[in-house]
């Protein structure tokens, strides 16, 4: 007891003595030192000493970036084949791969390797992460022309509460034949083109794999066909404008807000929602300069006849191309959901602010609260008394 004292005693000397202090900290502390680093460097900490040697093994995030220094990002591949197979599996809750180098780093093949091995090894991982930001842009448009983006085989993560996709369209995402994402609450998919050969399409399993999911963002992503029980947040955007022919369905009766920034297609199917609370609804100049070439009624009003009731509307006008198109605005007869509380993002344009805004007000029943956000001008005192009087009027 004596001597164990002696070495306590010793120790705490040559710590105080400007000895290496924070090799004696404990590991939780130690850990969150390590998870402020880059990855690589939090590898590197391994060579400072044998308290350090097995520390990087036990962080919980796993964040590879290939960066954006060529030396870098050349050894990037061996990072990721050399960190995943050391790592603690059971303690790994996040997994990020994120490629600003294109398809030098971003090889289908070895990401469909290492998403099958985390999903295989990695028993508690919670989010799961692949994003490529800058892909060739000669490759991507030869893709996109001829279709020939290889097909990324994404695995079932049974544990994963969080998945993103973010591609630009660098490769055809098949999902698995088997398999569930039983504990899945979001799901992220943002240009992402689906194989056509997949035994199974998204929105099967979406619909009948994905039994728990909350919140589901689509951003420039063809094709909609969703069940979805216990959906709360749906997001939509930028994925029909350029589709002919597309039709959209959506049974989430569930749903509490619903982010709407994209062509509403004549074949859409809603299902009845119990008690929405936020509605955003944002018009694209690209459908609104063809609708409104071809005589018919702005992009609004195929959104929000499927609406009903909504707590908050949230409607972003692009009122400055009427005067690009000389056409008369085709949102003077648009019937809004009822709501309580608006908020029109607008952009006022000589003598368009009254004559826009005032037809909108005069169909907001029950409304009890107007936000105006004016682009490039500030809000005068005589147009909020002239809302504000509208709406007592109406209400």
């Amino acid at each position: 007891m004596e001597r164990k004292a002696a070495a306590s005693k010793l120790a705490r000397r040559r710590l105080s003595g400007g000895q290496d202090r924070l090799s004696a900290l404990p590991d939780d502390l130690l850990l969150l030192i390590l998870a402020l680093l880059p990855l690589v460097e939090a590898v590197r900490t391994c060579v400072l000493a044998r308290r350090w040697r097995p520390l990087w093994t036990l962080l919980q995030t796993l964040h590879f970036f290939d960066g954006p220094v060529r030396a870098a990002a050349a050894r990037f591949g061996a990072l990721v084949d050399g960190v995943l197979p050391r790592v603690d599996g059971h303690g790994v809750r996040c997994l990020r791969f994120v490629f600003t180098g294109g398809e030098a780093n971003a090889d289908v093949r070895r990401i469909a390797s290492w998403a099958r091995f985390a999903a295989q090894h990695f028993a508690g991982i919670h989010e799961f992460h692949l994003c490529v930001v800058k892909p060739s842009l000669q490759g991507e448009r030869l893709r996109a022309q001829l279709g020939d983006a290889p097909v990324l085989q994404l695995p079932s993560f049974n544990s994963a509460k969080s998945i993103s996709l973010y591609l630009k369209l660098m490769a055809t995402v098949a999902f698995p034949e088997a398999g569930t994402f039983g504990a899945l609450t979001k799901l992220t998919i943002c240009r992402v083109r689906f194989s056509a050969d997949a035994a199974a399409s998204p929105g099967d399993v979406i619909s009948s794999r994905c039994p728990c999911l909350e919140e589901l963002m689509m951003v420039k992503v063809t094709g909609l066909d969703v069940e979805a029980p216990r959906l709360n947040t749906f997001h939509i955007e930028n994925s029909f404008f350029l589709s002919n022919g597309a039709a959209a369905s959506i049974s989430a009766p569930k749903l509490l807000t619903v982010i709407w920034k994209d062509y509403c297609p004549e074949r859409t199917h809603i299902s009845d929602i119990k008690q929405l609370e936020r509605l955003i609804v944002g018009e694209l100049l690209v459908d609104f300069l063809r609708l409104a070439c071809a005589g018919s009624h702005s992009n609004f009003h195929r959104i929000l006849k499927h609406f009903r009731r909504t707590d908050k509307l949230d409607l972003h006008i692009p009122v400055h191309i009427r005067d690009l198109l000389g056409h008369k605005y085709l949102m003077e007869h648009l019937v809004l959901p009822r709501c309580s509380e608006l908020r029109l993002f607008v952009e006022p344009n000589s003598h368009m602010f009254g004559t826009t805004m005032l037809p909108l007000l005069r169909t907001c029943n029950g409304l009890r609260e107007l936000h105006l956000h004016l682009h490039g001008r500030k809000v005068t005192q005589h147009a909020f008394l002239l809302a504000f009087g509208r709406i007592h009027q109406v209400g």
